[in-house]
Order: C-alpha cells, then structure tokens, then sequence
C-alpha cells in the first residue's frame, strides 16, 4: 500500500507512550486513551506502543473489538487471554493454562448472566485484576485494545476497573477508540477518568501528506497533495489509500492534471474505489468477512459467500493484494474499518442480509454459543431457523450481562 516511509507527525504522542511505559516498567502503571476519528492513526500507535514495549521486555496482552461480537458478555477480555495462547501447544500450552491465563479462562467461564448481581460482577472483576497482577509479577505487562468503541459491556467495566488499580504496578494500560456515543457508559468513564492521559491525534498537515509516495516510490506534486489533503482532510489511512487508487487507475501523481482527478472524492468515494477492481468471487468473499467479523475463517466466509473451493485461494490473494484484507488460513482481518464498512455498504441490504442468513445455518449446524449465533439471527430474515425465539432467548441469558453492567 502507498504510505510515507514512518508515522508521520506523530512525535509528541510517541514521547508520551515511551514514558507511559518506562513509568510502568518502575512501577507506576499508566493508562492511555488513544481517541480520534476512524482512519486518523490510532491503529499505528497501538502497533508502536506494542513495539517499544516489546523492546523492552514486556509482557503484550491485546485484542480488538469488533462489531459483530460486541453482545458477547466479556468477549475482548476472553479474546487477550486466548489469543496469549492461541500459538502454542502440547506442554508449553498445557504449563500456560496452568498459570494465571488459565485462571482468567476460568473466572470468566462462570462470569455472571442474566439477572447478576453488583457483587457477582465485582467478583469477577476482581479475579480478572489479580490475573493481570500475577500476569506483571515477573516483568512489565502492556495491554492493547483497539477499537474499542465495539467492545461489550462488561470488558469495558473490567478496563475501567483495571485502570483505577493499576497505579502501584507494573502495567501500562493503552486503549484506542472513536469518540464515545450516547455520554455516558463504561468507555466514556474511561476516557474522562482522571486516572487516563488522553491522546487525540490531529489530521496531517500537507507538509505530512506531502511525504506518502506510490509503492515504487513517486512523490505527488504539489497540486496533487493540495488535492488529495483537501479530498482526506489529512487523515492518514484515507490519503494512502486515494494514493493507491490513482496509482491504479493510471494516474501520474507527479503531474499537476493529476490534482483534477482528485476533485469531488471523499473517504466514502476512496474506499469503494478499492473494492470496485475486485473480482465478484473476492467482492463476495470480502462481504463474508465484513460480516463474520474480526478474523473471519476463510472457510467459512467461503460457504457463506458462496465461492467455490477451487476459486477461494486466488480470491483471498486477491484481497490481499488489494490491501482489503490481511491474513489468510489463520483468519481474515480487514485491513481498516473503514474498508469494512464501505464493504458492508457495497453489499446492500438484501445481499447482506442473505449473507447473515447463510451464516446462521453455518454456525448453527457447527453448534456455535446462542450469543454468537445472536446477532447473525437478528440481521437475517425471518423464518432463517425454526428455533429462532428460543436461540435469542437463549442469547440474552448467556449475555445480558452486558446490559446489566
């Protein structure tokens, strides 16, 4: 993809992560709250703030929200633990669960439902904390969540929690988020809390933009930055990807007529322009993702997009070529949000809405949780299973904890 060759015009908020962490790292734990628009670099700090932590010999818990799992009661934490162990196995895998991961699976394993208590949540609250205490005790814990404005409820109050409790230790705390909707809620205690140092990155200035290139290194001229500043408001994500659509359509970004192309596209227009190149097998697949959600099985977004077999290797290398998706067998994750929503909006209704459709048949017949099965059920057409009233009923028992917090 088109970019700059380093995180543009961001000094000030890396200084502030650095000395987060080595604050943390002797003991004094910190959290930091990463807000801003989608697209503006939120992403690209959480990646940095997980990199200088691993130079110094952090542990890294992380996960991200994801819209598609934001019913599923305590999902971004159940996620930092799993994805902690996810990549071993036999004894090694066996030793973590017996320490403290294995002790989070099984706090939340009996988290409380439907109808729980203030104490009953507590409870669980507190056994999570003394996990990441035990997690710290022999060296530096950093814990990342991205997107966090699609976590649920109850991991939200758990991060909230960890961030009044973490002053005397050696943890650093960095969330990233959209501005909060609605003015109230554990992620707008959060980002307000006296506990939290709020960065808010600002849009690139030209002089930023004027430092992308084309992946064969073209420089725009000075026209054509004006044009593609004004196009993207200076938000990082979109101004590599108006780069690359001109790169594909033909156009010499280092020719002033270029800028004239420019004229009249927005975020929206840019982000469709990526997928219209797509073949209909990749456009399908994508649109199975978009709505399976953050690391999607390829297998399965295949059966729900319809794609055969034989055509689904060149179809995900397709999206990935394109800078759509990243992944491949392990999990299928959009590049950006935005690009996932301009995928959700390219699909339409109907489309959409049979895709959720042949999602619920799959999961169903692979006997997947109610509250997985949930929010695929209520986006699909009515009469999609015979026991839908019973699933939901089911869904809102495994997670109204997640409107009860």
């Amino acid at each position: 993809m088109s970019s700059a060759s380093q995180i543009l015009e961001r000094e000030s908020e890396l200084v502030r992560i650095a000395t987060a962490l080595d604050e943390a790292a002797a003991g004094s734990g910190r959290v930091i709250v990463i807000e801003g628009a989608a697209g503006i670099g939120k992403t690209a700090l959480v990646r940095e703030a997980r990199e200088l932590a691993r130079r110094r010999g952090y542990g890294r818990l992380q996960a991200i929200g994801d819209e598609t799992e934001t019913p599923l009661a305590w999902g971004v934490v159940r996620q930092m633990v799993e994805r902690s162990i996810s990549r071993y196995s036999g004894e090694v895998r066996d030793a973590i669960l017996a320490g403290p991961a294995g002790r989070a699976l099984q706090a939340l394993d009996v988290a409380p439902a439907s109808g729980a208590s203030d104490a009953e949540v507590a409870r669980t609250l507190h056994a999570l904390w003394w996990v990441a205490i035990d997690l710290s005790s022999t060296r530096p814990l950093l814990i990342t969540v991205d997107d966090a404005q699609w976590s649920d409820q109850p991991s939200l109050r758990f991060l909230g929690y960890l961030a009044r409790r973490i002053a005397d230790l050696p943890i650093a705390l960095v969330v990233a988020t959209r501005p909060p909707s609605g003015g109230s809620g554990p992620l707008t205690e959060l980002t307000v809390s006296p506990y939290v140092e709020r960065l808010l990155p600002e849009p690139l200035s030209p002089v930023a933009v004027a430092a992308f290139h084309t992946p064969d290194g073209v420089v725009p001229c000075a026209a054509v930055v004006e044009a593609m500043h004004a196009a993207c408001g200076g938000n990082p994500f979109l101004t590599g990807a108006l780069l690359d659509e001109l790169g594909s359509a033909g156009h010499d970004v280092s020719h002033p007529a270029t800028a004239e192309a420019i004229s009249g596209l927005g975020p929206a227009t840019i982000s469709r322009a990526m997928l219209s190149r797509l073949s209909p097998e990749a456009l399908a697949l994508a649109g199975a993702a978009a709505v399976l959600g953050f690391e999607a099985s390829p297998w399965l977004a295949g059966r729900v997009a319809e794609v055969p077999p034989d055509a689904l290797p060149e179809a995900v290398a397709s999206l990935v070529r394109a800078n759509v998706l990243v992944g491949g067998v392990d999990g299928l994750t959009f590049v950006h949000p935005v690009i996932r929503e301009a995928t959700v909006s390219a699909l339409g209704p109907l489309q959409c809405s049979a895709m959720h459709a042949r999602t619920v048949r799959e999961l169903h017949a692979r006997e997947v949780p109610a509250a997985q099965l949930a929010p695929h059920l209520l986006a699909a057409p009515v009469g999609t299973l015979a026991d839908a009233a019973e699933l939901l009923a089911r869904a809102a028992a495994e997670s109204a904890a997640a409107g009860d917090a």
